[in-house]
């Protein structure tokens, strides 16, 4: 009886520490990045000449269907700035110039696959594609004490890119990746006919646990 037992219990511990120490489940992703606006804004307007580089952070969580398949879901926080200056040409004599600054801030959700190499050895390699949506909030800040001017809007967006992983010790990955996201909008509060946002977005994060 006592040996039963002791059979019983390995077989219901047998399978959970496999799974434990096995070839997939669940993983987390934090991601820090470097952002560069693209497509473009405003009636044509690129978006380069309309806001600086800036950065990101984006947060993943995904489940290993196989070993080198993974479905999850990421959220991200991407901002950029630029100081501007205008000149006035309305019934000032003689022109006038304004200043302020532009704030674009991202907030994508996304639906995320990963296609993985092996992931055994010490490097290794994905290739990942998202969709879902975004939210942005534009504000515009000027001089003279005038009131901040905000606009908001969402749209479809898809995200796809590639990167290298290094393994560090049992439990860590290090990757460095590369994507492109890209949002598809509609004349409204913020965005205008033809407007296409972009962002090219350069990575480095941490993967917890290693497969």
């Amino acid at each position: 009886m006592r040996h039963l037992l002791i059979a019983f219990a390995l077989l219901i511990v047998a399978p959970a520490r496999a799974f434990a120490a096995g070839t997939h489940g669940f993983q987390f992703e934090v991601d820090a990045a470097g952002t560069l606006p693209s497509g473009t804004y405003e009636f044509g307007g690129h978006a380069s000449s309309l806001l600086d580089h800036g950065g990101a952070v984006f947060g993943k969580a995904l489940f290993g269907m196989t070993r080198r398949f993974y479905l999850g879901a990421a959220v991200g926080y991407i901002l950029n700035r630029k100081d501007f200056t205008s000149t006035t040409l309305l019934d000032t004599r003689p022109p006038r110039n304004w200043s302020g600054q532009r704030t674009l801030e991202a907030i994508p959700v996304l639906v995320l696959a990963q296609v993985r190499s092996e992931t055994h050895r010490n490097m290794s390699w994905y290739g990942e594609g998202g969709v879902g949506v975004t939210n942005f909030d534009r504000r515009l800040s000027l001089s003279g004490g005038r009131a901040p001017v905000a606009d908001f809007q969402g749209g479809l967006s898809y995200l796809v890119g590639a990167g290298a992983c290094l393994g560090l010790g049992r439990n860590l990955e290090l990757l460095a990746g590369a994507d492109y996201l890209q949002s598809f909008t509609h004349r409204g509060t913020l965005w205008r006919s033809g407007d296409n946002p972009a962002y090219m977005l350069g990575s480095l994060g941490l993967r917890y646990p290693r497969w």
